[in-house]
Parts: C-alpha cells; sequence; structure tokens
C-alpha cells in the first residue's frame, strides 16, 4: 500500500513539475526583448528606417526589439532601440508603420531601470533635437535585460575616468553592510569602471504612524528604503520597490543622470520631521527625494560637494 502511494505520489510531482516548468518558459519567452542581428533579421514595419543605412554602406547598429504587452494592468508597444553614433533612437510600431524618437545621448537627462522579480522596464527621459522633451518607456523579461547593457553605458560611459581605481571607489559603500547589505550591493553595482564616488546618503524606510488598537502600532509607509550617490558626473537614485499587493521587497529602481543636465540642487522642509531634495532638471522638471531631517547635515554636503563639481 504505502508503495503504490509513494508511486502515486512520484507521478503527480512529475506532472506538476513538468506543468510548472512549461508555465515557467513557454508564456514568458514572448516576453523576452531580443537581439536583432542583421539587416536581413530585421521585421517588415521596420525596414524603410534601415534602407538608408544600407545604401550608405553602414554596418548594422547594435539593436534590441522589445515585445508588445496587453495586459489589463499595463500596455507597450513592440520597438526597437538602436545604437546610432551620437543617438540613441527608438521605433515603436503602430500596426504597418512606426515613429522615431531620435535621443541625442548628450540630451538625454536620465533614465530609469525598474526590476521587481521577472518584470523589467527602462524610461528614457530627454530632448531630441528639435528641444522637445520626450520619454519612452521599454517593457520586457528581466533575464534578457543584459541585452541592453551596452545601450545604457554607452549613455553613462560619457564622462568616466579610467585612472580611477574601481575597487576603491564601491569600497566606499563597505559600512553599509550591517545598516543593509542589499542596498550596499545595490549601490556597489551602479558604479562604473572609472567612476568617482563623491558623497552619498541612505535613507532608510519612512513611516507614518496611523493608529494604536490594543496596544499595537500601525504605520503606512511614506516612502520605501532609498539612498542618493553623487559621482563625479552622474546624480544616482536607488529606491527599494515593493511586490505586486505590497506583499514583499524584491527590486528596485535605479536612476542616473547626468550631471550637465542638472540646473540645481536644493533642500527644503516638507513638514517637522521631513526634509525634500529636489533634483531641478534643465528641461524644467523636477525630481524630488524625501528624507528625515537627521539626514539635513549630509544632504549639504552633498549640495556643496555638486556645487563644486559644477564650477570645474
Amino acid at each position: 500500500m504505502l508503495t503504490r502511494i509513494q508511486n502515486i505520489a512520484h507521478t503527480l510531482l512529475e506532472i506538476t513539475q513538468k506543468s510548472t516548468a512549461k508555465f515557467d518558459t513557454e508564456p514568458t519567452k514572448w516576453s523576452w526583448a531580443k537581439r536583432i542581428g542583421s539587416y536581413d533579421a530585421v521585421p517588415d514595419p521596420y525596414n524603410s528606417f534601415f534602407k538608408p543605412l544600407i545604401e550608405s554602406g553602414k554596418t548594422f547598429p547594435y539593436t534590441v526589439q522589445t515585445p508588445a504587452f496587453d495586459r489589463f494592468m499595463f500596455k507597450s508597444t513592440e520597438k526597437l532601440v538602436c545604437d546610432l553614433d551620437d543617438d540613441i533612437v527608438v521605433l515603436e510600431k503602430h500596426g504597418d508603420t512606426f515613429e522615431t524618437q531620435r535621443y541625442p545621448i548628450e540630451r538625454i537627462s536620465y533614465f530609469e531601470i525598474r526590476t521587481i522579480l521577472l518584470d523589467c522596464q527602462i524610461k528614457l527621459y530627454g530632448v531630441n533635437s528639435d528641444g522637445v522633451n520626450i520619454s519612452t518607456t521599454l517593457k520586457f523579461n528581466s533575464v534578457t535585460d543584459y541585452l541592453f547593457e551596452p545601450l545604457l553605458q554607452k549613455i553613462r560611459l560619457a564622462r568616466t575616468n579610467i585612472n580611477i581605481d574601481r575597487d576603491a571607489e564601491v569600497a566606499k559603500f563597505d559600512h553599509l553592510m550591517k545598516t543593509n547589505f542589499k542596498f550596499m550591493n545595490y549601490a556597489r553595482r551602479s558604479i562604473l569602471a572609472g567612476e568617482k564616488v563623491i558623497h552619498f546618503i541612505f535613507q532608510p524606510e519612512i513611516t507614518e504612524k496611523i493608529f494604536t488598537f490594543l496596544g499595537n502600532t500601525y504605520y503606512k509607509t511614506i516612502h520605501p528604503t532609498h539612498m542618493v550617490t553623487l559621482t563625479d558626473h552622474e546624480f544616482i537614485m536607488i529606491h527599494e520597490e515593493k511586490e505586486r499587493m505590497g506583499k514583499g521587497n524584491y527590486g528596485g529602481t535605479w536612476t542616473y543622470i547626468q550631471l550637465n543636465r542638472i540646473k540645481k540642487l536644493s533642500i527644503s522642509a516638507k513638514n517637522d520631521d521631513l526634509l525634500t531634495l529636489s533634483i531641478q532638471l534643465s528641461e524644467a522638471a523636477s525630481l524630488d527625494v524625501p528624507f528625515q531631517v537627521s539626514a539635513k547635515e549630509d544632504i549639504n554636503q552633498l549640495l556643496t560637494s555638486f556645487d563644486q563639481l559644477i564650477k570645474k
């Protein structure tokens, strides 16, 4: 009898594993980004864009295709992202045609990388050659995020110094090991070789008391755990992301801003307990980051360091 039960259990386990494997791979492959490696491999709607490049004898540019999403909570069109010399070009599919967004690399204000489990998004913000503010959202399965590294590193490498020791720079985050090991690693991996870390501020999760009931106090999150880092050529912001329905912290968002796109950094009081660090961009947009008042001295030091950098 026991043997029979064991055989049945084993059979059910095999069926479950096969079903799970099929569920995990087949439905998600459509969500993967993929590399387009030649002119011959370009999907039909985009051929007219690449035709002049072929005629000029240009080598096929580094190109990545992202899938279309049509979900209740999120919709996104198929896109091709190309590295064209001094520009990052995004071709967005609309039926049998496409729309072109051209980002001069020197005018990309910032970009965000948001990852939660297998869900990944990259958002580009910049100004096109006509002086118009533009933005693009790329969505794909995070197992293919490596395909975007050459494109994003090209944006970030514009002002790095090859003589700087990266190991020494990332070691500046080591004292976060006891405070928040995860954020220490988040910060370390955000720094490129040749980039100098000037100053950073780590802010634990900011909460607010809601009420107390039967001796238990309940809080709501005002802002998740986050940090900002000033380097010699960019401003990096990292904040924690929660899983859908808020069940746990399984990812983060990395924001990279070129220093030459920042018009001003400033600090203001939000209330008696909170401060706001404002990043004013050249395009009149502003990004705000909350901090507890205990971080005021650190923030003032960051502002001083920023002013010294942009005066060089």
